[in-house]
């Protein structure tokens, strides 16, 4: 007489299918069906696929052991991802070795295990009472409400897809409020080959060191190579402190998951986790949940910096357009005001261009413009954004950072325009900018304020001799 064996799942793997030929196989997709079918019909043993139902398995196998007599039932486990987790310490991991002998394996594990008669009567015997039951459910709806709870605040993220420092942030502020880390990463990929690829970390218990998250950063963009080529890479600190000394290294991390995303076959981003403690079964759960909402976030970021590029970008620099800096600055000025976050503007204007245009001619005036930009997109973070505002006027829009911090880049971009070699067909000529820089101060109560801001700051620059910064307070 062949064994029974019971699978739990919706998707039915191949190596299974297989399993027909030498066990009565019976196949039932819902977890609490398959529970309580087994007081009717005791199995030999249980095929349980996490990859369909993660969180249903534990708490069937959690039920399952609660009782003397169900405890007894072999418990197998199948999957692409099978749990690490301790919870299902006494469960049988179907790996690839053990696929590749499926069904001696299963034979051998009935065997070592075997139900006797009696114990199969005394399982009949032994259904589950309402309590059993009434754990289940509230187990299950528990998982429901806070995975709907994590979705719902992802769905938010919508309003952060302009600016990716900010998306980030916002990002890691969910994160943080579901999963206990030591490390974690957000990497947004940009379809331009040339661009920098930034990781972004958070370290909230600043319990690591430089050398570690270097360690882990390069650890990650060689799996991200596997996707995409990857040039230039930069870390930027988001959340937390890296400590100056710690105990731990990359090796004492327990939890380690580097996980890439990808859209049509594009490589759109990655995350990864990293722990010196296993997370447990509801750490598992946020996991879960946050893998797959990042999936979706960074699908639409993806998709909306396609569009931007496509729609919004100016054809002769490269530089997003006025269109699109007037529909931004609206959003992110009240945004800015409800969040309470700081946001500077800078505007440049190229001194004596129409002089340029005079004696070099129009073609080398807009070299003077695109060569311009290039340097742009070279001085500034890929965060940040520059617009063509006007002819020769350029606007950068620097999210998260204060008048302080952002007088520091403009400075040196300013100087690195003044020392650059604009050359073509030989001709040359000497560039400089004048430059004003605005903040979204609490002052403003319209988005036209800041702007008027930062344009009268660019006047005073060039009002002051030109190849100058001026601050507007």
């Amino acid at each position: 007489m062949k064994n029974s064996i019971l699978f739990v799942g919706e998707n039915y793997p191949k190596w299974a299918e297989e399993l027909e030929k030498s066990f009565n196989l019976r196949k039932e997709p819902n977890t609490l069906k398959a529970y309580m079918s087994i007081f009717e019909s005791v199995p030999d043993a249980i095929i349980y696929n996490v990859s369909d139902l993660f969180y249903d398995g534990f708490y069937m196998y959690s039920l399952l052991n609660k009782k003397d007599s169900t405890k007894k039932i072999p418990f197998i486990l199948t999957g692409k991802e099978l749990p690490e987790n301790i919870d299902f310490k006494n469960a049988v991991k179907a790996d690839a070795d053990f696929k590749k002998n499926a069904e001696d394996n299963i034979n051998k594990i009935i065997s070592d295990k075997k139900l006797s008669d009696e114990d199969k009567a005394s399982i009949k015997k032994d259904e589950p009472n309402t309590n059993d039951i009434q754990d289940y459910t509230k187990c299950i709806l528990e998982e429901l409400l806070l995975a709907s709870a994590i979705t719902e605040e992802f769905k938010t993220l919508i309003d952060s897809m302009n600016f990716e420092n900010v998306l980030v942030e916002n990002i890691f502020k969910i994160i943080n409020k579901y999963l206990d880390y030591d490390v974690a990463g957000i990497f947004i990929n940009d379809s331009d080959e040339s661009s920098r690829n930034v990781l972004s970390l958070s370290v909230p218990h600043n319990n690591v060191t430089v050398e570690t998250t270097n360690a882990i950063r390069d650890e990650f963009f060689d799996e991200m190579e596997k996707y995409k080529r990857v040039n230039e890479i930069q870390c930027n600190l988001t959340v937390g402190n890296v400590a100056e000394k710690s105990d731990i290294t990359a090796r004492d991390f327990k939890f380690a998951k580097i996980i890439p995303y990808k859209y049509d076959d594009k490589l759109t981003g990655g995350i990864f986790f990293c722990s010196t403690k296993q997370p447990d079964v509801w750490q598992n759960m946020f996991f879960e949940v946050i893998k797959r909402e990042m999936d979706a976030v960074l699908k639409l970021k993806y998709l909306f910096n396609e569009q931007a590029k496509n729609a919004f970008k100016d054809p002769m620099t490269g530089l997003y357009t006025r269109q699109l800096f007037d529909s931004n600055l609206e959003n992110e000025f009240f945004r800015a005001r409800r969040y309470v976050f700081n946001f500077s503007l800078a505007m440049l204007d190229v001194d004596y261009l129409s002089k340029i245009n005079e004696e070099y001619g129009k073609d080398f005036g807009d070299y003077v413009l695109t060569e311009l930009s290039n340097v742009l997109k070279n001085v500034f973070r890929r965060t940040d954004l520059i617009y063509r505002y006007g002819g020769e006027e350029i606007i950068i829009y620097l999210p998260s950072t204060p008048i302080t911090k952002a007088l520091i880049p403009i400075e040196r971009l300013r100087d690195k325009i003044a020392n650059h070699k604009f050359e073509k067909d030989g001709k040359s000529a000497k560039v400089t900018v004048s430059i004003g820089l605005c903040a979204n101060y609490s002052k403003f109560t319209e988005p036209i304020q800041l702007l008027d801001g930062v344009a009268n700051a660019m006047m005073r620059a060039k009002e002051r001799g030109r190849n100058k910064v001026d601050i507007f307070e």
